[in-house]
């Protein structure tokens, strides 16, 4: 498309103002007398248990992941996990979520699937997540005290709309016609001008939902799904052992949870590389319906998020340095499929 670059641009400035502007508020706002205090008082000596925990959180993408392509032969694990990291990497360290591209185009160079499949894959996967993290919002919101009704409210809404991605993954994959059906009924509702483009990503999605079929898969994906939600809220934990955050009247794994969910929604919005910014607020807004000042809710963001830096830094200059890619390869391959 001959816009597309412009789009990109604008995209781009848009991430970037939106981090400049939480950033600024940050920096100006919070006490960081009492940043530097809980930064020093923090127990760094958990950070290899939380090592242990993150570790363990991106096994079980990469397993799960496994299920959600097609059947092309052996999948060595290890192609799995690199392409997850991979993928991080590059979120972290290229504008506009370049990891959802760089993730399949690593794992297509390295086994029999073709980028169209892997990228369909993360697709779905995105599906799943998204679907997870609603409902989990919803279900937080019940045990977090002094929360407006009409917050209430919005999180049913938002469980309806989970309810309604499950649904419609389902019907595409036991009966992908009536799928199509649906979504021609739904394009008649949409601007000419996105329509064709619209109508062609959600039939291909469909599409690639066909690997599903199998009961078992679908299963499987459930249940590690699950998993792999339930691991990233005890991650969020860990880091609060880390920073020594603690509740006598709070359950420090709903504190976690609903802090690794409100982070989860704030990340989709735009932002520059590593959700900068978003990443912030989001810890602030969720320390803080806990009561816990936004001095140490910044203290763990700033810890937890420099540790995620580092962590994805390591991986991906170790997978350039011993493989056959390099950094302009991960970026000219996100331009040419953005493009």
């Amino acid at each position: 498309m001959a816009d597309t670059p412009r789009k990109s641009g604008l995209s781009r400035w848009i991430g970037g103002l939106v981090s400049l502007a939480l950033v600024g508020w940050i920096v100006v706002f919070v006490d960081w007398h009492q940043v530097a205090a809980e930064l020093a008082r923090s127990n760094y000596l958990m950070l290899g248990p939380v090592f242990l925990v993150v570790v363990v959180h991106y096994l079980l993408r990469a397993w799960r992941w496994r299920y959600l392509l097609p059947e092309r032969g052996e999948i060595a694990f290890s192609s799995l996990f690199e392409g997850i990291m991979v993928g991080n990497f590059a979120s972290y360290f290229l504008p506009l979520r370049a990891g959802e591209f760089v993730r399949p185009f690593v794992f297509s160079r390295r086994g029999t699937h073709k980028f169209s499949s892997a990228f369909a894959s993360v697709v779905i996967e995105r599906f799943f997540d998204l679907s997870a993290v609603l409902i989990s919002f919803v279900v937080v919101l019940q045990f977090v005290p002094g929360v407006p009704a009409v917050i209430h409210k919005g999180a049913f809404a938002l469980l309806l709309l989970a309810l309604c991605l499950l649904g419609f993954i389902i019907v595409g994959i036991f009966l992908p016609r009536r799928a199509h059906a649906l979504i021609d009924f739904g394009m008649r509702f949409v601007p000419k001008r996105v329509r064709d483009g619209l109508r062609g990503f959600l039939f291909e999605f469909i599409d690639s939902t066909q690997v599903l079929r199998d009961p078992r898969r679908l299963t499987a994906v459930c249940l590690l799904t699950a998993g792999v939600w339930l691991s990233c809220y005890f991650w969020f934990q860990a880091f609060m052992w880390v920073v020594q955050i603690s509740l006598p009247d709070a359950s420090q794994y709903l504190i976690a949870t609903t802090v690794a969910v409100i982070v989860a929604l704030a990340v989709a919005l735009p932002s520059s590389p590593g959700f900068l910014g978003v990443y912030q607020v989001g810890c602030v807004i969720g320390f803080g319906l806990f009561g816990i000042s936004e001095g140490t809710a910044v203290a763990y963001a700033l810890l937890s998020h420099v540790f995620q830096y580092l962590l994805f830094a390591a991986y991906g200059f170790y997978f350039l340095l011993n493989g056959d890619l390099t950094f302009s390869d991960l970026r000219s391959a996100v331009s040419n499929r953005k493009g």
